[in-house]
């Protein structure tokens, strides 16, 4: 008889029930033994501690920088402590670093979640890096993957690694931080990629706008190279609040701020 999925809805986080179920229904069949589960990016801890929960007899770890948000920090270890979670240790430090740590302890990954920083180069780095550890038939789930730039790294290491296989995509019409969707029907769930190494099953083909993708990779050049690049999310939040108010007088005040503080850097300087 099938054991029953129990989700903890009282834990803190962000991720959707449909996630959080795939997650321990693929652990059950991966993971075991020496195998861990291995999650990168954990937030509040929601899917690694219903994971563990469900999965008592796997050695799960999660990966986390809390040293940039103690209150997730706070959340996570209060979580931990109320439901006494015993299999699951926390990584708390950035993904390149924790990767050298797994490599030095010898652990070999079933089944690897990734839901860290969600730009190209970290979910590139990610598995490329961390397929070193994953055991022979060790599975991969990809979160966020509504995002080209999240598809362009899922098909740039499948290209590059023939013995990993696309086995299933399932993207969500609306991201759920959208203010047209309905908070009550909000699933938090943004899309996701399974990927299985070694696997006997026929590989689906990612749906991907690549010219689309490509194109945004080549803007973020000249975004990034700017002499107002290190701050273009504090520049697009004040014109947003200028579109939405109206209030020209703050807009000019902030964006003054800002030039104030970067105006030593110039074009030449970022090349």
């Amino acid at each position: 008889m099938k054991k029953k999925i129990l989700i903890y809805k009282d834990i803190d986080g962000l991720s959707s029930d449909y996630v959080t179920k795939k997650i321990i229904d693929i652990t059950k069949k991966k993971c075991g033994g020496k195998d861990h589960y291995v999650e990168i990016g954990t937030f509040r801890g929601f899917t690694s501690i219903n994971n563990s929960l469900n999965n008592k007899n796997v050695k799960c770890i999660t990966i986390d920088n809390f040293k940039f948000d103690k209150k997730n920090q706070i959340k996570f270890k209060k979580s931990v402590k109320k439901y006494s979670v015993k299999n699951l240790k926390l990584i708390n430090c950035d993904y390149e670093k924790a990767f050298e740590i797994l490599k030095k302890n010898k652990i070999k990954i079933g089944l690897l979640f990734v839901d860290g920083p969600h730009d190209y180069r970290a979910q590139y780095v990610i598995l490329e890096k961390f397929k070193a550890l994953l055991s022979k038939n060790a599975c991969i789930i990809i979160d966020d993957a509504n995002y080209n730039h999240v598809k362009l790294a899922t098909l740039d290491f499948l290209n590059n690694n023939r013995d990993f296989k696309l086995i299933s995509q399932k993207y969500s019409k609306i991201h759920p931080a959208d203010e047209r969707l309905n908070k009550k029907k909000s699933t938090n769930w943004n899309g996701i990629h399974i990927i299985e190494k070694n696997t006997n099953k026929n590989p689906v083909k990612l749906k991907i706008n690549k010219n689309l993708a490509l194109k945004f990779h080549v803007d973020s050049h000249d975004i990034q190279r700017h002499y107002f690049g290190n701050r273009v999310l504090d520049v697009l939040d004040n014109l947003f609040y200028f579109f939405k108010s109206g209030n020209k007088k703050y807009l000019n005040q902030k964006l003054k701020t800002i030039f104030n503080k970067n105006k030593k850097r110039t074009f030449k300087t970022n090349f």
